[in-house]
């Protein structure tokens, strides 16, 4: 009986039946897609949005001012300030309550904000109705009181009615501000404060 090899043939040491290593790889060069952070997104775009207002504001008032005359504008100038004093009556809950409970219950059910809504829209508008009916049927000496005239009572039914509009843009505009729907937010703006104001310069110029 032979001895066994001390050292044994290298191809029958070696096992070149197993897998073979796997040869290094080459890491493929990392693309970086660079876009824009939400917030910054939407800062922009609000921003974008009041110069569209403010320079939609401005263009109403040189409308009025040249095509309609200086008394015209002083009176659309006075509906529109005693509209502003009035306004935080009826934008209060629209415009400082319901954006914070959206905001709260943002993922939660759309049930749950749209419950937010409803009663702000209403109060709001309700709000503004009892404004314009104490402004229309109490002319006489709201007249006065609001106005400094009696010669002015004919602006009051304007300024009730602003109000009520007033009203109804700021519940759409807090819900879609608590929402966090930017977009919405300043479509909402961009129609109502620049869109309606200079069409409606435009046809009292056309057809007054």
């Amino acid at each position: 009986h032979s001895p066994p090899d001390a050292f044994p043939d290298s191809a029958s040491a070696l096992d070149v039946t197993g897998p073979a290593a796997p040869e290094e790889s080459i890491a493929a060069p990392v693309v970086r897609r660079y876009s824009l952070h939400p917030a910054f997104r939407d800062l922009v775009l609000v921003g974008g949005t009041s110069v569209i207002t403010t320079i939609a504001a401005i263009a109403v008032i040189s409308l009025v001012g040249r095509y309609l005359g200086p008394a015209l504008l002083g009176e659309y100038l006075l509906v529109r300030r005693v509209a502003s004093w009035l306004q935080s009556v009826v934008a209060v809950p629209s415009g400082i309550a319901l954006p914070r409970y959206v905001a709260a219950s943002v993922k939660e059910s759309g049930i749950n904000k749209h419950s937010y809504f409803l009663p702000a829209f209403l109060i709001g508008m309700v709000s503004a109705l009892i404004i314009a009916i104490i402004l229309v049927f109490g002319h006489s000496t709201v007249g006065r009181l609001l106005l400094g005239s009696g010669d002015f009572v004919h602006l009051l039914v304007p300024i009730g009615i602003m109000l009520l509009g007033v009203a109804a843009h700021s519940a759409v505009f807090g819900y879609f501000q608590g929402d966090l729907s930017m977009f919405l937010v300043s479509a909402v703006q961009t129609v109502n404060l620049a869109v309606v104001p200079v069409l409606s310069a435009v046809f009292l110029w056309r057809f007054h």
